[in-house]
């Protein structure tokens, strides 16, 4: 089985520790990949050629470069990427018509809340494979 690959933009790093931790509890071959700028992770899309990730979770909040902007930004560059590539916005605030707002804009379906939980990342991946989760 092919893993399940996410590329995930967020510039704290004591919220990445505990996603890798989280996904250490499912029993899926999952690739995720940690970015902690926009500008990074734009960068790593550059190197995929045309192997895209299945997922890619945005913070909202991030320096020089949003996570909507991002989003839009990839979507703009890489439009093989947005066919194939589910796109969800990650943030400690509380929802706002802004965010759903940005989110219709650019076709985002989903929003999760930080810090990221189990039932987050089980609903994410109950979308993408029969497999069960433990």
């Amino acid at each position: 089985m092919k893993p399940i690959s996410i590329l995930i933009i967020e510039d704290n790093e004591l919220s990445n520790f505990f996603t890798q931790n989280l996904i250490k509890h499912f029993r899926l071959p999952i690739d995720v990949h940690f970015e902690t700028s926009s500008e990074a992770g734009l960068g790593y899309l550059e190197t995929r050629d045309t192997e895209f990730p299945d997922y890619i979770l945005s913070d909202i909040h991030l320096p020089m470069i949003d996570g909507f902007t991002f989003i839009e930004l990839v979507q703009d560059s890489f439009p093989l990427l947005s066919l194939n590539t589910e796109f969800q916005i990650m943030t400690t605030n509380r929802f706002s018509q802004f965010y759903q707002e940005k989110m219709n804009a650019l076709n985002i379906q989903k929003f999760l809340h930080k810090p990221l939980q189990v039932k987050h990342f089980k609903s994410l991946l109950l979308n993408s494979t029969p497999v069960s989760i433990a």
